[in-house]
């Protein structure tokens, strides 16, 4: 089971960290923008005031908004986490009289194309824009594969990547196709954990590569001879800054990984 480590991670993702009225505040404007401006308060009638004999559909409706509408007052969450609920939520809406179905369809139509809208033109400018860092920006990690071009006298060769968080590890891995780990403070536990440590010969070169300057760690720096960087990989989407990658170059390694 490795402890459990996918559970403790998602629970302590979910249930960790600081949160409050703000976070909250994101998690019910979330909702309002997942399911609709009509579906996410039919959902709550629904769940409250729905058939009886519906008990059970009615509380896969409200169980899922319930706990991670706590969970966001606990920490920054997701706005997808509760979306089984609507699931739920539609058979319910079904239920009910033709116009409100009509009006839940039309509602969840017009934010559909409003966030594809988003996607492709955006406009509007919001200062954590999650949605366009998302889904945009990440092919310029193709580029740690040859590592030879961001660092000239690098020689060509198996390419290694440590990366702060393993979210940008897996971009990294997906974009690139290169072997990749995590490790630093801003680590968690994760499927890294659980995977054999790469496997580094004395002398070897690897890269670090993290976002906006972060840099190697010292439990990283202390096992080469020499760090090198950084490289920006800086990328615009429609004249807005998404991602600023950085990249280290880090020389001869010292001491294999225990």
């Amino acid at each position: 089971s490795h402890e459990w480590v996918g559970f403790a991670f998602q629970l302590n993702h979910g249930l960790g960290g600081r949160g409050g009225w703000a976070t909250f505040g994101e998690y019910l404007a979330g909702q309002l923008a997942l399911g609709g401006p009509v579906l996410f308060p039919l959902a709550l009638v629904y769940a409250v005031r729905g058939p009886r004999e519906q008990f059970l559909l009615r509380m896969a409706t409200v169980v899922p908004l319930v706990f991670f509408g706590y969970a966001a007052a606990r920490t920054r969450g997701e706005a997808n986490w509760p979306a089984a609920a609507y699931v739920a939520a539609c058979v319910g809406v079904a239920g009910m009289r033709p116009g409100w179905q009509r009006a839940a369809a039309w509602s969840g139509m017009a934010v559909s194309l409003a966030v594809t809208s988003h996607l492709l033109f955006p406009v509007l400018t919001f200062e954590r824009d999650v949605l366009l860092s998302r889904t945009h920006g990440w092919g310029p990690l193709e580029q740690l594969a040859t590592p030879e071009k961001l660092f000239p006298d690098m020689k060509p060769g198996r390419t290694v990547v440590y990366a702060p968080t393993y979210q940008l590890a897996s971009q990294v891995a997906y974009a690139a196709g290169v072997e990749t780990d995590t490790v630093g403070p801003a680590r968690r536990k994760s499927q890294y954990d659980v995977w054999p440590p790469l496997d580094l010969e004395p002398g070897q070169d690897v890269l670090w590569c993290s976002e906006n300057g972060v840099e190697p760690p010292e439990e990283l720096v202390q096992r080469f001879g020499l760090v090198e960087g950084p490289v920006e990989l800086a990328v615009d989407f429609r004249g807005r800054r998404l991602h600023t990658f950085t990249v280290w170059r880090l020389h001869h390694l010292n001491v294999p990984p225990r």
